[in-house]
């Protein structure tokens, strides 16, 4: 049975992979870490860290973000893994992968909870819980 919050996450998922092709290496400083292309993009520090939702013992009810403090993100939905790059770009959350065209996220974290924004509702999405 397909659940309201199981339709708002495929929604969400679908619209990541279907802009999955095509941006710059410009998440790197130019300080020799990478292409130096952006020296001023920022990561937010309250993003840091793996954010869930679901049942952890369902492959298909668990769905989590893992924001590391380089610049990487890995996201889980339905048992596999992707590989992320992320910054935070005029106060939105861009992930993109190498030569891949990135998404932007309008997203809020209130206490342990992070939410995303979700036009199609025109209101926020299901939260996802910070873990410890």
């Amino acid at each position: 049975m397909i659940t309201m919050k199981k339709i708002l996450f495929l929604t969400l998922f679908s619209g990541f992979l279907l802009l999955f092709v095509a941006c710059e290496d410009d998440y790197k400083k130019p300080n020799g870490e990478g292409n130096g292309t952006n020296p001023t993009v920022q990561l937010d520090p309250e993003l840091f860290g793996k954010w869930s939702f679901g049942d952890p013992n369902d492959v298909n009810d668990y769905h989590f973000f893992h924001f590391k403090s380089d610049g990487t993100l890995i996201q889980r939905a339905y048992g596999e893994d992707y590989d992320w790059l992320w910054c935070i770009e005029d106060g939105q959350l861009k992930m993109y992968v190498k030569n891949g065209i990135p998404t932007y996220l309008i997203y809020k974290v209130e206490g342990d909870l992070l939410y995303f924004w979700a036009d199609f509702l025109d209101d926020w999405a299901l939260p996802y819980h910070k873990e410890e």
